[in-house]
């Protein structure tokens, strides 16, 4: 076997062939490449016939690939300025030995131990719910991905977010419930919480609502246990992780649409908490209008308009949006 047929071989194809699981268009591009050299073709032809049934993969799931083709490529290269040659069965034996490695690394993957993700993207100003195998329900906020197996097939349930999701999740002590996100992880048995975790934000705070929740540092040595009505706040610039009492009645406002400023709610904070739950950016082209002023109101899904209308009549102040941006004015 020469060295250029290394590189022409495409193993994964062939492993993909053998399993059934080529499109029209790999298959048509499969057979051209056979084609394009005979040689090879009665060699894979051979081989095939060699491998037999797929049960032995699992057997031969710990092969270390890069040694076994090293082994096999040192024994089949043509050495320079010399001529090497090697009886068919030599070359069928060694073929053979590395697909036996790339195909028992393929089962393994697809049918033994893997378990793909699924990902979810949500764009900005939208949400999405859904439910995941365990009976976990999860609502994900705008702007947001979120990772999760289609089934938790370990001993633990392990999903990634980037982004604000609130989970309900289902108890089962024997399996604990993972999230992992760029900062922090957490980790329930089975509770209702909110996970802010955008990774360019500084903060990643998670708050409780039923239950109680474990958040760790990724480096797992600063931790803190909640309860419901707490939260955690962890700064990355400072590298610091707090546990607080929850005092954000509108954490859960992006899903809800349900708005709550309370007497003596700072006029600031109402345009920042209408910033988040309509993912919307807010400009005030003086700050001394809003300066000193409180606002106590509640909405119950009502459109951004109406909300934006209603504040800005109370201080007799207007809006307007230029581009993606609304100016108070």
């Amino acid at each position: 076997m020469k060295e250029q047929n290394k590189n022409r071989i495409n193993w994964e194809l062939l492993a993909r062939d053998m399993a059934g699981e080529l499109s029209e268009q790999e298959q048509h591009d499969f057979n051209g490449q056979l084609q394009d050299d005979k040689g090879i073709e009665e060699v894979f032809s051979q081989v095939k016939g060699l491998w037999g049934d797929a049960k032995y993969a699992q057997e031969l799931a710990e092969i270390n690939t890069d040694a076994a083709w090293n082994k096999v490529h040192a024994k089949t290269t043509i050495p320079s300025g010399k001529v090497r040659r090697m009886t068919r069965l030599h070359t069928v034996m060694a073929v053979a030995a590395v697909l036996v490695v790339v195909i028992s690394g393929y089962f393994m993957y697809s049918i033994f131990s893997i378990n793909p993700m699924q990902s979810v993207v949500v764009a900005k100003a939208q949400t999405q719910s859904l439910s995941l195998s365990d009976g976990t329900d999860v609502a994900i906020n705008g702007g947001s991905s979120f990772k999760y197996p289609e089934v938790f097939k370990n001993d633990t349930r392990t999903v990634e977010l980037n982004g604000e999701a609130f989970f309900n999740v289902m108890r089962d002590e024997s399996k604990p419930f993972i999230i992992n996100t760029e900062k922090v992880q957490i980790k329930v048995l089975g509770t209702a919480f909110n996970v802010k975790a955008y990774a360019p934000d500084q903060r990643t705070i998670v708050t409780v609502s039923t239950g109680k929740v474990l958040v760790a540092v990724n480096n797992q040595e600063n931790k803190v246990v909640l309860k419901a009505g707490e939260s955690a706040v962890y700064n990355s610039s400072t590298f610091e992780l707090t546990k607080q009492k929850n005092v954000n009645v509108n954490y859960q406002s992006w899903k809800t649409k349900e708005i709550d400023f309370k007497e003596n709610t700072a006029l600031s904070e109402v345009f920042e908490t209408i910033e988040e739950v309509y993912q919307i950016q807010i400009e005030i082209s003086d700050s001394s209008l809003i300066q000193g002023e409180d606002f106590n109101a509640s909405f119950k899904h009502h459109t951004l308009d109406h909300v934006l209308e209603t504040v800005c009549q109370s201080f007799h102040l207007n809006y307007r949006k230029e581009g993606d941006v609304y100016v108070i004015f």
